[in-house]
């Protein structure tokens, strides 16, 4: 009787070793995400050459190069369109003051640039005094 017992507990391993090989647990690590194809350096000259041109005004200021202190790049893919467009975040050096309000400031200013480097939307981060 003994082996009959030893036999049956054998094939109740093996059963749960090939169950547990098919039914292994999915790998759900993440794996590296594609990384855009530039740097942060080279969105952000391409941002400042577009400053240049004259495209960044806020409040009837003409924004420069020099008055801005870019601190961060993010790309922005959505769903119905293959090419990201890219943010650029930029402290402004001297914060601007708003026409016709006293007591905020602006203290920054996020573009939105196309994939070939045009301003396309631009937001001010207004702060009070």
């Amino acid at each position: 009787m003994y082996p009959r017992y030893f036999f049956i507990f054998i094939l109740l391993v093996a059963a749960g070793i090939s169950n547990a090989a098919i039914n292994k647990a999915p790998d759900y690590t993440l794996k590296p995400l594609p990384q855009p194809p530039n740097k942060f350096n080279q969105v952000v000259e391409i941002f400042l050459n577009a400053v240049d041109v004259g495209d960044l005004v806020i409040f009837d200021n003409i924004i420069t190069r020099d008055m801005l202190q870019p601190v961060e790049v993010k790309y922005i893919y959505t769903y119905n369109n293959e090419n990201p467009t890219i943010s650029v975040f930029s402290f402004l050096r001297k914060s601007l003051s708003i026409p016709g309000v006293d007591d905020c400031t602006v203290g920054g200013i996020e573009v939105i640039m196309d994939i070939d480097g045009n301003i396309i939307d631009s937001s001010v981060h207004i702060s009070s005094n």
